[in-house]
């Protein structure tokens, strides 16, 4: 049988009080060897870094002035909110100023015309004119053997394009088509020879124009306006007596194709709304 440890036994085994401070004295010694290989090497720099930031998340995404993270978040900025574009952004009231003017040199000839112009998204626009002409010649013209009087009203519808476009200007093109109603009353010796008789005309035309603003920031401009126009169908007089007549809006009945200028004036009123800064 094996033989039994005594606690003399145990008390010689177990280190000595002058063994065990001996140990403590050669590992303090050792230490400060290690701690001092451990700066001195790179990669364990690195390391321990590493390990440091792992253990510290919130150091590595720590703002470096909290004054400017707390002004990014409590301080409002500016944005500035898209622009909305309606359907129908401007509409427009026009008068044609050169046919006003027509009465300061002669009498013969009247012409009164105005008209509306709405301006779409896509530089569509659509223009509506409505005119009254009244045109009395003082001799006998052309092929005529009397005296005539022509009085009437006209409507025009056109659709058109804006090209060349600015913020003060641009210019379009487009197409028409207009109707004429008018009353041909004629005279020998200055009496009423024939009964009044009305006709009516239609006729197409081709659109050419531009406009300007005329004083800055405001809705005030100023356009000339190009046309061609063609008769529809064929248009004779009925009385062998007059054959040559003007049609209020065209011009003279003889012409097929017949040309236009129109000067106007025109006040234009924005639908647009402006840019928000919030």
């Amino acid at each position: 049988m094996g033989s039994k440890k005594t606690w003399a036994n145990i008390e010689s085994e177990a280190p000595t009080k002058d063994a065990t401070n001996e140990t403590l004295t050669q590992d303090k010694k050792e230490l400060p060897s290690l701690v001092k290989e451990k700066t001195n090497d790179p990669l364990a720099l690195e390391e321990e870094n590493a390990a440091k930031a792992k253990e510290l998340p919130l150091v590595k995404i720590a703002h470096k002035d909290i004054l400017d993270l707390l002004y990014s978040l409590f301080v409002p900025k500016a944005h500035d909110i898209p622009i909305y574009m309606p359907m129908l952004q401007h509409a427009a009231i026009k008068i044609n100023w050169f046919g006003l003017t027509r009465r300061f040199w002669t009498k013969e000839q009247r012409t009164y015309e105005g008209g509306i112009d709405l301006y779409f998204r896509h530089n569509v626009q659509l223009a509506i004119d409505l005119g009254y002409e009244y045109y009395k010649p003082k001799h006998i013209l052309h092929n005529n053997k009397l005296l005539y009087q022509s009085t009437g009203k006209y409507v025009s519808g056109s659709l058109r394009y804006a090209i060349l476009t600015q913020n003060f200007a641009h210019a379009y093109v487009g197409i028409g088509y207009t109707q004429s109603r008018f009353d041909i009353t004629t005279f020998h010796n200055n009496v009423i020879s024939d009964a009044v008789k009305t006709f009516t005309h239609h006729w197409f035309k081709l659109i050419l124009g531009s406009e300007a603003r005329l004083i800055p920031n405001s809705g005030l401009y100023g356009g000339t306006q190009f046309g061609v126009m063609r008769l529809i169908g064929d248009v004779k007089s009925t009385n062998p007596k007059l054959q040559s007549y003007s049609i209020p809006g065209y011009g003279n009945v003889m012409n097929k194709i017949n040309f236009e200028l129109i000067m106007y004036l025109k006040w234009s009123v924005s639908f647009l709304e402006k840019k928000i800064t919030i």
